[in-house]
């Protein structure tokens, strides 16, 4: 609206100043297109016309970066990191107020992401890990042969949480994927030597669910990139099944630390050995031989085991990867870290 009413003014401020009252001496009117310069506060009036004109039809310039921020992220944050591929940049701020980090990416000077979170990181691992690699910028880390950039975030918190953020920066631009790592690092190799790099990280779901965080079982599970996306590998997380023999002593130790403790294995809080093993079945391909176990583990004289083992399936829904494992909710398979 307020550039129709400007135009408008325009139009007929340029019609006040081409038009010119004929003189007794003229025999050519000057033509729509001309404009007499016979008043030189006429041709004053006519160069400032011609000057808005012109700045009207020029494309506005593209914004200095401090100007491009979100409107609640200083503009004077502080610029901890930055990264070049081509003509791709990143660059990682640090709101000195807040302390709030924001990374953003760029191509040439058009921002094409950003995000602001706790703190983030670039061709870095987190606190020195050993098993964690640090990525340039640029170097391929899904294996299709395109140019990628991993950028590490930390959410803060009492044990939270690390998620990377996957982007191809090649002739296209694309978010590919978050892959929440929760309360572990990410582990990127190729575990199948087909020269492609696999995602090994912790499945967290069952922290608090059977006992305190220190004794909660954390399952191991395998990323692999195919289809434009992340997908739980299973063939990449099968283990050999026990033996028989091997089965029955671990049954048999595990009720025997809940017949010395006197502990009900369905009550929170008891030694979570029976769903440690359980767990450990199903996540390397062997769920049927889990729920053997579970009968030869539970002690006889403990009451609720079918309520247990009920709320155990349940928790086990609750996780993205184990219901992707099952195709539980899924009418096609999607991959399941990409927010």
């Amino acid at each position: 609206m307020k550039r129709s009413i400007f135009m408008g003014a325009l139009c007929l401020l340029v019609m006040a100043c081409s038009t010119t009252k004929p003189t007794a001496s003229s025999t050519n009117q000057p033509s729509s297109t001309e404009v007499s310069t016979s008043d030189p506060a006429q041709e004053e009036m006519n160069q400032l016309v011609l000057s808005i004109m012109q700045q009207a039809r020029q494309a506005p310039p593209e914004p200095p970066i401090a100007e491009i921020m979100p409107p609640n992220f200083q503009s004077d944050g502080l610029l901890e990191k930055e990264a070049t591929f081509r003509d791709y940049t990143l660059r990682i701020y640090k709101n000195t107020n807040t302390f709030e980090s924001l990374f953003e990416i760029l191509q040439g000077n058009k921002r094409l992401y950003a995000k602001t979170g706790n703190s983030f990181m670039v061709n870095e691992t987190f606190e020195g890990s050993d098993n964690e690699r640090a990525f340039p910028m640029g170097m391929e880390i899904t294996g299709d042969g395109q140019p990628n950039l991993l950028v590490l975030e930390y959410t803060g918190g009492a044990h939270c949480c690390l998620r990377y953020h996957i982007f191809e920066i090649g002739k296209r631009f694309r978010a590919i994927a978050v892959i929440d790592a929760a309360d572990s690092t990410a582990v990127f190799e190729d575990l199948d030597n087909d020269g492609k790099l696999e995602v090994e990280i912790g499945d967290w779901t069952y922290a608090y669910q059977f006992t305190c965080f220190i004794d909660s079982p954390v399952e191991r599970v395998v990323l692999r990139y195919k289809d434009d996306g992340y997908f739980v590998a299973p063939d990449l997380m099968y283990k050999p099944a026990p033996t028989e023999d091997e089965l029955q002593k671990k049954a048999r130790k595990a009720k025997a630390v809940y017949e010395k403790t006197k502990a009900n294995p369905g009550t929170w809080g008891s030694p979570a050995g029976l769903w440690v093993e359980m767990l450990n079945l199903i996540y390397t391909g062997h769920e049927p031989l889990a729920y053997k176990f579970f009968e030869m583990a539970w002690p006889a004289e403990i009451t609720g085991k079918d309520a247990a083992l009920a709320k155990f399936k349940k928790v086990l829904l609750l996780s993205p990867f184990y219901r992707e494992m099952k195709g539980i909710g899924q009418s096609q398979q999607e991959p399941i870290t990409v927010h």
